[in-house]
């Protein structure tokens, strides 16, 4: 759990420090005033990125030169993280006063489940959202995939370069395609893995789904369901079956950066047939099951944070979130503009901060 964090340039905030409390916190105020700014700043100092549609660059306060963050942890991987950040990249990424050369020896100490409103394009938006949701969600899982994923963009930059300046011999090629391969077919057993994995606890009766079924299957291409097995040969003979088609179209036509997800309800494409409500339900189930899977991989209680979750779910789906999270022992972060839209019980109301441009009071 976080017990308190200090902010510094980041985004409305000048100099701020919260101490945090076990169970839920609730941030209380009118829109604008930095709520999500909050929670923002707590996922961009595990994560070393937003959950936001955003670039980190443009987190830095207006008349500032950088932001800084630094939070204190308990029962996490790190007890003290601290990251800086200017126009120009990152100046300080540390963990316990030591600086990591690599992110990838950063991202994923402390494991972080969030709900907000941007959500929603989960199911609703590209194919992209959904291959970030999988590659975010299973950092959490094993630290490699993300040193998986990087070498796989190296190589893929590479090989589409020699794609669109067609100054290579077919052999060339043919040894990037089978790098490519290689590289790719760790990201697509890792995301197999992953929808294995959160099939199994979306199996488990929830309180926010009801008997409504949620399964995930992942996609190659948008079209026909990924095996497990084999899958380096698989995507090889793909790359050289389409070998003349990429080079007329200068691009890499197939690999995990084209592939997708389909989530359904009730053996229904959740995307083209599920209401609003139904969305939120499937989101809450999902939500459910990352804190399962973080709990179970690492025997730690992921930190929850709910964005304006009263605009997104009715009271009944609130209520039963804040039962399941009270269950759980979770430490929950929630913002809300109406503490009346929380079912909140009485000791949790001891643990509203109030925020007005930029300044959290308790």
């Amino acid at each position: 759990m976080i017990t308190d964090i200090k902010i510094e340039g980041f985004r409305n905030y000048d100099q701020e420090r919260v101490f945090l409390k076990e169970g839920i916190n609730i941030f209380l105020g009118r829109n604008g005033q930095g709520k999500t700014n909050l929670l923002e700043a707590v996922y961009v100092l595990g994560m070393l990125s937003s959950f936001r549609k955003t670039e980190t660059e443009s987190l830095i306060r207006e008349g500032e030169s950088s932001f800084s963050i630094e939070g204190f942890f308990s029962d996490d991987e790190a007890t003290t993280l601290l990251v800086e950040k200017g126009p120009r990249g990152w100046k300080k990424i540390e963990a316990d006063g030591c600086e990591c050369a690599k992110k990838s020896d950063y991202i994923g100490r402390v494991k972080m489940v969030v709900f907000s409103p941007d959500e929603m394009e989960l199911i609703q938006g590209s194919p992209e959202i959904r291959r970030r949701y999988l590659d975010r969600t299973y950092f959490h899982v094993t630290r490699s995939h993300l040193k998986n994923l990087k070498l796989y963009k190296r190589i893929l930059t590479q090989r589409n370069l020699l794609l669109k300046r067609r100054l290579f011999k077919t052999p060339e090629l043919d040894v990037w395609s089978e790098r490519l391969a290689e590289a790719g077919a760790k990201i697509i057993d890792g995301r197999y893995e992953l929808v294995d994995i959160l099939n199994r606890k979306l199996a488990i009766e929830q309180p926010f789904t009801g008997t409504d079924r949620i399964s995930m299957s992942y996609l190659e291409k948008g079209k026909s369901a990924i095996k497990k097995g084999e899958t380096k040969e698989r995507l090889l003979d793909k790359l050289f079956r389409l070998r003349d088609e990429e080079i007329a179209r200068k691009m890499t036509l197939v690999g995990p950066h084209r592939d997708d997800v389909e989530i359904t309800i009730n053996d229904e494409k959740a995307k083209a047939f599920s209401s609003r409500g139904e969305m939120r339900s499937i989101l809450l189930a999902l939500k459910a099951a990352e804190v399962e899977i973080y709990r179970n991989v690492s025997s730690v209680r992921p930190l929850v944070m709910l964005d304006d979750v009263a605009s997104e779910l009715d009271i009944d789906r609130r209520r039963s979130l804040l039962e399941y999270l009270r269950l759980k022992g979770e430490q929950v972060l929630i913002t809300t503009t109406e503490a009346e839209n929380l079912p909140l019980v009485d000791a949790e109301k001891k643990n509203i901060f109030r925020v007005e441009k930029g300044k959290i009071l308790h």
